[in-house]
């Protein structure tokens, strides 16, 4: 039986904006008693990058349901709400960027 050892390498890219005056020091205080104990914007744009890489487009836990592009997501239906405080704008998505295969 013949075996082949696969690498595959995605590439995710976006850049991530957080309004500054929502997501301020009182804000983030109340995040992190329910939450991750993140202490800056930077953190928290990390784990909005991160779950959106690994579970795409969506609801995300702690933020809700974000605008994509500065837009509303198609997916939502009208009566549900959006967090405008946090935009994630697409540069790459999901695009395979390598793939090797070797026989082992």
């Amino acid at each position: 039986m013949k075996k082949f050892k696969c690498v595959i390498k995605k590439r995710y890219e976006y850049e991530i904006e957080l309004d500054e005056n929502q997501m301020n020091k009182e804000w983030m205080e109340g995040w992190k008693n329910v939450f991750y104990d993140f202490d800056s914007l930077e953190e928290h744009a990390e784990h909005i990058a991160q779950v959106r890489a690994n579970k795409g487009t969506g609801f995300i836990e702690g933020y809700g349901n974000v605008l994509e592009n500065g837009k509303r997501p198609l997916f939502l239906r009208e009566n549900e709400k959006i967090n405008e405080s946090v935009n994630i704008n697409v540069i790459e998505d999901n695009e395979l960027s390598y793939i090797n295969v070797e026989e082992v």
